[in-house]
């Protein structure tokens, strides 16, 4: 017997999909919460799903007793980086990346020069899929909800800010403009999945719909996802508070000056989910963020007020993944002082991410212009978004 027509949200126990399956249970409708180790619900709106999009015939048989109406896809296959798991140099990082870009235009005169420059930014940043896993994960899912016993008619995608070349920046890409408001054509060179994928869906649509969405850093709440760069400020600020330090920046004084744009993983599951209904919405993409840019030298002390603390920087950066590995045994105290969830540091914070986020030391803004017009909701505040998840670590005992 099959189930009556549910939402399927792919990638459920990320950021993104955990803040899209809560947006659909406030508005009374049924979901399939699939992952590939999805994590238990106690809701009754809400039935947990192994999948492996990569393996078709048992995702279409893990979904024929159910009937799915609407996908929303929030999981993507990324290759390992070259250097992923190696100790991250910020200075001697930021002083390869300078002499890429000084020798970029030397590049052209060199068959096929460019293109290998690219590709290792693509590699090392995720942007590159070699064997088109995310591509096939895409086609695998239409192709099962496309036939019986699903009643298919709207997928929501869910790519990012790297489709503007966000991962590059203007030494590496003279063509890099902010804010990002060309939702329509502007493409960065080199490998970029999000192209593959998109241009496969628009060639695809037919009786069904489909709407994009291009988050930055997605800010939100999941259990379990440590490269998530507000749950590792929270417990990165606990620890430093708990040593009686100031909130360190991760970064150094270039990177505290630059400005940048965070997505709300609220705002994204509204949005994903006003997007099926909303005829405005389908064939459409849309820049996904608070809308107000902000500089990390404005907003860090109003973070580090939240937590009785102040605001520091060093010239040069620091080593989160040192630190971390200094304070494993202090978080341990922490958890059983305040009475936390169990929960392995590691589990919340992911030094070699944050480490590698603060090579980016340029502009990071978008418009959300063409989402408003539409009719998308209103986002909060940078503060708010980071406030309202600190708020919900305290309440569900994640941090002090």
């Amino acid at each position: 017997m099959v189930a009556e027509p549910s939402a399927l949200v792919l990638g459920a126990t990320g950021v993104a999909g955990s803040a899209v399956v809560d947006e659909l249970v406030s508005r009374g409708e049924p979901v399939l919460a699939a992952a590939r180790r999805p994590g238990e619900d106690s809701r009754d709106l809400v039935t947990p799903v192994a999948l492996d999009l990569l393996d078709r015939e048992a995702t279409r048989e893990a979904l024929a007793s159910h009937s799915v109406r609407d996908v929303y896809y929030c999981v993507h296959w990324r290759d390992k980086a070259p250097t992923e798991g190696k100790p991250t140099n910020l200075k001697s990082l930021k002083r390869q990346l300078m002499l890429g870009a000084r020798s970029l235009p030397l590049l052209r005169f060199i068959p096929g020069a460019t293109r290998m420059f690219y590709w290792k930014i693509g590699a090392e940043s995720g942007s590159l899929d070699a064997d088109h896993r995310n591509l096939q994960m895409l086609t695998n899912i239409l192709d099962i909800v496309s036939g019986e016993p699903h009643q298919f008619r709207h997928l929501s995608l869910l790519t990012g800010a790297k489709h503007y070349g966000m991962h590059l920046g203007p030494d590496l890409w003279p063509g890099y403009q902010v804010p990002f408001d060309d939702e329509g054509t502007t493409r960065c060179p080199g490998p970029n999945w999000y192209y593959e994928v998109e241009d496969h869906l628009r060639a695809s649509a037919g009786p069904w719909s489909f709407s994009i969405f291009r988050p930055t850093f997605i800010i939100g709440y999941a259990t379990g996802a440590p490269y998530n760069f507000g749950t590792g400020l929270a417990a990165y600020a606990a620890l430093r508070k708990a040593r009686q330090e100031p909130l360190t920046w991760f970064g150094d004084e270039a990177s505290y000056q630059c400005t940048w744009e965070v997505s709300d993983a609220r705002l994204i599951g509204q949005m994903m989910a006003w997007s099926t209904g909303e005829p405005a919405a389908h064939g459409e993409a849309f820049n996904v963020a608070s809308g107000t840019p902000f500089r990390w030298k404005d907003l860090l002390p109003e973070v580090a007020a939240y937590f009785g603390m102040e605001a520091h920087v060093e010239r040069d950066g620091l080593s989160v993944r040192r630190f971390l590995k200094d304070n494993e045994e202090l978080w341990t105290e922490l958890v059983q002082q305040h009475d936390l969830r169990p929960t392995a540091l590691n589990q919340l914070i992911t030094g070699d991410f944050l480490d590698r986020a603060m090579v980016m030391d340029w502009d990071v803004t978008m418009t959300t212009r063409k989402a408003t017009a539409a009719g998308a909701p209103d986002p909060a505040t940078p503060l708010k978004v980071f406030t309202s998840l600190f708020d919900r670590m305290r309440q569900d005992r994640w941090i002090p």
